[in-house]
């Protein structure tokens, strides 16, 4: 596995000698990669709660843990194209986890604005109480954990029985 040289990747990949195990790593170290990168801590002006810190450690346990799944899902069967499965099985996958959430997100986003109208009204031109109710409102809450939580195991198990069904590993 190469981290670093570019070159002797670019060498291995054409000469057909990256395993699907090494294939694994990279695709757990990008996961992991961007969900670091786009951890709520690196674009929040509000501060970072504990709650923040759930909601990143989910993200990061539901990446590496749901690519080893599929990853085992894959393996059981043929333990061909890993990353090809994964990419074009992942997006209208997603697409279809985010579609189903829909609902539950519109509900969710209107009663926070419902709440936030209140909390400001409450503050009136307390300065220090209307940023705290916007701080509360375009933070991370508990919910918005549990919802993760949801759309990453809706995720992850249909992926996983899409490529054991593409795999050969499907009990049919």
């Amino acid at each position: 596995m190469y981290l670093w040289n570019v070159d002797k990747l670019v060498a291995e990949l054409k000469e057909g000698r990256v395993s699907e195990r090494d294939k694994l790593l990279y695709l757990l170290l990008n996961g992991v990669g961007v969900d670091i990168v786009s951890d709520s801590y690196f674009n929040q002006s509000f501060g970072y709660s504990n709650v923040d810190f759930a909601n990143t450690a989910v993200n990061l346990l539901f990446t590496v843990a749901g690519t080893i799944f599929i990853y085992l899902k894959n393996k059981a069967g043929d333990n061909l194209d890993l990353i090809t499965r994964c990419l074009c099985l992942g997006t209208p996958i997603g697409f279809r986890v985010f579609a189903a959430l829909v609902p539950v997100l519109f509900v969710s986003v209107y009663f926070d604005g419902i709440s936030l109208d209140e909390k400001l009204a409450e503050a009136g031109t307390d300065e220090n109480k209307s940023v705290a109710a916007y701080a509360e409102y375009y933070g991370i809450s508990i919910r918005d954990v549990v919802l993760n939580v949801l759309s990453q195991i809706l995720f992850y198990g249909y992926l996983g029985r899409k490529i054991s069904e593409v795999s050969g590993s499907a009990e049919t």
